[in-house]
Parts: structure tokens; sequence; C-alpha cells
């Protein structure tokens, strides 16, 4: 987590926190409209021609 924190870089999602609880912990990261890179590279959303050949 600590790593996490300090990593930025324009190609690369902001990780914003972390919650620890009991068995189960959670990763926070920026928000991504356009949608996750499965759907990117899977075809499921719309991309333009320039993002997808970026």
């Amino acid at each position: 987590v600590a790593l996490l924190s300090r990593v930025h870089h324009r190609n690369l999602v902001s990780f914003i926190g972390y919650c620890d609880e009991a068995e189960k912990m959670i990763l926070i990261y920026e928000y991504l409209p356009r949608g996750n890179l499965h759907q990117a590279l899977s075809g499921k959303k719309f991309m333009d021609l320039d993002l997808r050949y970026f």
C-alpha cells in the first residue's frame, strides 16, 4: 500500500486509499468514467480510434 501511494504516472490510475477491516481489504482508486481495462481490451465499450491505437 505504501508503494501504491507513491507511484504517479499519467498512464496509471491514481491510488486514493484503502480500508483494512477484519478479513477484508479494499483498495480505492481514481474513478474511470470510460470503463476499465478489461472493457477496453475486450471491445465491450466504444473507444474512438485515437484512444484505441494510442
